[in-house]
């Protein structure tokens, strides 16, 4: 998928309803939210010793990835 489809594809999802304050505000949580899944998953591989689940990692650096598209 190239970098248009994708933004064209996370744009979709986003509330229609939503004035540009409210999408600004929506987003900067949204980035927030998914930052600190991204980071849990690296402080329990490098401090805890657990396995680096990539899986996991790519499903929220993606979520991440569409609240940027976002805002």
């Amino acid at each position: 998928m190239k970098i248009n489809e994708y933004q064209k594809l996370a744009m979709s999802t986003l509330n229609k309803e939503l004035d540009k304050k409210d999408i600004l505000i929506y987003s900067a949580m949204g980035l927030c939210g998914e930052s600190g899944e991204v980071i849990d998953i690296v402080k329990k591989w490098l401090a805890q010793g657990h396995e680096l689940d990539k899986d996991h990692l790519a499903k929220e650096l993606g979520n991440y990835i569409k609240m940027l598209e976002h805002s």
